[in-house]
C-alpha cells in the first residue's frame, strides 16, 4: 500500500515512471533498438512535423468535426512535412473495468489514419491524449493507464519504427 503522506506532485512522478517503466518493457522484443535509435536518429526522423488535432481527442465519439480524409496525408506530405503527431483520447473509449478493452471500432479508426500517414512516408507519433482523470486520481487511474497502454503497444509492436509513442 502506499504511504498515505504521498503528495499528488510525488503520486503523479510515480504514476508516469511506472506507466513509462511498463510500456519500455513491452518495446524490449526489439534487441539493439536502443543503441540504433538514439534522440538524434528520432529527431532526424521526425524532422518537420505537424500536430493532427482535434480527430480523436475531444468528445465522447472522438469526433468534433475534423474528419480525416486520405488526401489531407498527400497535401501534408507534399507540404514537405516529414511526420505527423495524432493525439487521441483513448480513455473515452475504454472500458473502465479491469481489461479495459479499447473499442474495436475507435481502433479501427486510428488504424486507419496510422496506415494513411505511413503510406505517405509519415513519421507517426500517437500518445494518450487529455486522460484528466489521471491527474485527479493518479493512483487509481495507473491500473487504467497502463492497461490503455498496454494494449496500445501490443497492438501496433509489429508496424514500422516510423511508428513512435508519445509519454
Amino acid at each position: 500500500m502506499f504511504c498515505p503522506k504521498l503528495t499528488k506532485l510525488k503520486a503523479l512522478i510515480l504514476l508516469w515512471r511506472i506507466a513509462l517503466v511498463a510500456v519500455l518493457t513491452l518495446g524490449s522484443h526489439y534487441p539493439g533498438l536502443a543503441e540504433e535509435r538514439d534522440a538524434f536518429y528520432i529527431d532526424r526522423l521526425l524532422g518537420r512535423g505537424i500536430n493532427i488535432t482535434d480527430a480523436f481527442e475531444l468528445g465522447d465519439d472522438g469526433v468534433c468535426g475534423v474528419p480525416f480524409k486520405a488526401e489531407y496525408f498527400q497535401v501534408i506530405k507534399d507540404a514537405g512535412f516529414d511526420s505527423v503527431r495524432i493525439p487521441v483520447r483513448w480513455s473515452t473509449h475504454a472500458k473502465l473495468d479491469p481489461d479495459y478493452e479499447i473499442d474495436p471500432a475507435f481502433l479501427r479508426r486510428v488504424d486507419w489514419a496510422v496506415d494513411q500517414a505511413l503510406t505517405h512516408d509519415l513519421a507517426v507519433v500517437i500518445n494518450v491524449q487529455n486522460y484528466d482523470e489521471v491527474f485527479k486520481d493518479p493512483i487509481g487511474h495507473l491500473p487504467r493507464l497502463i492497461g490503455i497502454w498496454k494494449q496500445i503497444a501490443l497492438h501496433f509492436r509489429d508496424r514500422p519504427d516510423t511508428l513512435l509513442s508519445e509519454l
